[in-house]
C-alpha cells in the first residue's frame, strides 16, 4: 500500500469538541445551538512531515435540529509554525433524523441520510514524552448533499477540541537536491460528471445530469505548492427545465468560466482550489463568483502523462451546488 508504515509509527488519538451550530442567515437563528461530541484519530506520518489519518466523529446539539450527526473523515495534517499544524478534512456525515423521515419544519437544511463532510482547522500539539501527545484546536465544518437530495441548505459548526494521542512519529526524511529543484509547468485536462436534484419548493424534483470539462496550467512556487489558472465549460441540465418552465427561446445553460487555481501536493494525494467567474453563464443563476474544491489520487505515472481521479464541489458563494467524480491528466 501507497501509505503503509510500520504498526509503531502510527498514532491513535482520542478527541472531545464542543461548539456552536453557525446560521446561514439572520432567519434561522435559531440554529445557534451548543454541540458535544467524541472523536477518534489514526494517523500515519510520512516521511515528508505530513500526516495522514481517518478521524470518526459523533455529536450531538441541543435542539438536534436533523438529529445526531456522525461523521468519517480522511485528514491530512501539516506543520504550520513551530507545534501549531494545520488540518484538512474530506469525507461523508450522517444525521439520524434527517427531513423525509422527520418532516420537522425547523429542519431546512439536510434531506439526506448521508452527506459531504468538509472540515479545516488547525492543531497545536504538546509532546508528553516520546510517545505521548496532548493536542488543542479549532475546527470549522460543513454538511451537505449537494443538491442530492432537498432540502439542503446544509449546517456548519464551529468547534473547539482536546485530545490525547499515544503513538510514535516517523523520522522525517533527510531533504535531497530533488527536493529543492522545482518541477516543469504543468498542463491538466479533466473531465467530471454529476448528478444534480432539480431546483424548486418539491422534494420529488426529478434528477439530471450536469459536467464540467477543465483545462488549465499550473506554475510552481514550490515542490508542493502551483498556482495558475483553469478555462471551465460546465453544462447542467436543470436548466433545460428552468427554461421550459419560463418559455425561453435561448435558456444558455452552457456555462463558460475562468479561474484563479492554487494546488497543494502531499504525493500521491493533491488538493486543488478554484476561484472565479462565468464569462457565460445561465440566465437563471444568479450568482457570478464560483469556487471549486477537490481532493485528488494520482493513480499512476506514464512519463510525463499522470492520469488521476478525483471528488469536487461546486459551490456559489460557498454554497455547494453540485458534486463531480473527476477523471483528469497532467502532463
Amino acid at each position: 500500500m501507497l501509505f503503509a508504515t510500520p504498526l509503531s509509527a502510527q498514532r491513535q488519538g482520542v478527541l472531545v469538541t464542543g461548539g456552536l451550530g453557525l446560521p446561514n442567515q439572520p432567519d434561522y437563528s435559531y440554529l445557534l445551538q451548543p454541540t458535544l461530541g467524541m472523536g477518534y484519530l489514526c494517523e500515519w506520518p510520512q516521511e515528508d512531515g505530513w500526516q495522514l489519518g481517518l478521524r470518526g466523529d459523533v455529536m450531538a446539539t441541543r435542539q438536534a435540529i436533523a438529529g445526531t450527526r456522525y461523521s468519517l473523515a480522511l485528514t491530512i495534517e501539516e506543520k504550520l509554525w513551530r507545534s501549531f499544524y494545520e488540518v484538512l478534512e474530506v469525507g461523508l456525515s450522517s444525521y439520524t433524523n434527517p427531513y423525509p423521515r422527520s418532516h420537522n419544519t425547523d429542519n431546512l437544511f439536510i434531506g439526506s441520510w448521508v452527506n459531504c463532510h468538509i472540515g479545516v482547522g488547525l492543531r497545536y500539539r504538546h509532546a508528553v514524552d516520546s510517545t505521548h501527545q496532548l493536542t488543542m484546536g479549532f475546527r470549522f465544518v460543513h454538511s451537505s448533499n449537494a443538491y442530492l437530495r432537498k432540502p439542503n441548505q446544509g449546517l456548519n459548526y464551529l468547534q473547539a477540541e482536546m485530545g490525547f494521542h499515544i503513538g510514535a512519529g516517523k523520522p522525517r526524511r533527510q531533504p535531497t537536491m530533488a527536493d529543492t529543484t522545482l518541477p516543469d509547468l504543468t498542463f491538466f485536462c479533466s473531465y467530471a460528471p454529476s448528478v444534480v436534484q432539480q431546483r424548486g419548493p418539491f422534494l420529488d424534483d426529478p434528477y439530471r445530469y450536469a459536467h464540467s470539462f477543465i483545462l488549465g496550467a499550473l506554475h510552481p512556487f514550490s515542490r508542493l505548492r502551483s498556482l495558475g489558472g483553469e478555462v471551465d465549460l460546465m453544462y447542467n441540465y436543470t436548466h433545460d427545465l428552468d427554461a421550459d418552465w419560463w418559455e425561453a427561446r435561448h435558456p444558455f445553460p452552457l456555462y463558460m468560466g475562468v479561474c484563479i487555481t492554487y494546488q497543494r501536493n502531499w504525493h500521491p494525494l493533491f488538493l486543488r482550489v478554484s476561484v472565479g467567474t462565468d464569462l457565460i453563464r445561465s440566465p437563471y443563476q444568479i450568482d457570478d463568483v464560483y469556487e471549486r474544491i477537490s481532493l485528488n489520487y494520482r493513480v499512476a505515472h506514464w512519463g510525463k502523462v499522470t492520469p488521476y481521479v478525483g471528488v469536487a464541489c461546486k459551490a456559489y458563494y460557498t454554497h455547494i451546488d453540485y458534486a463531480e467524480w473527476t477523471l483528469g491528466v497532467e502532463f
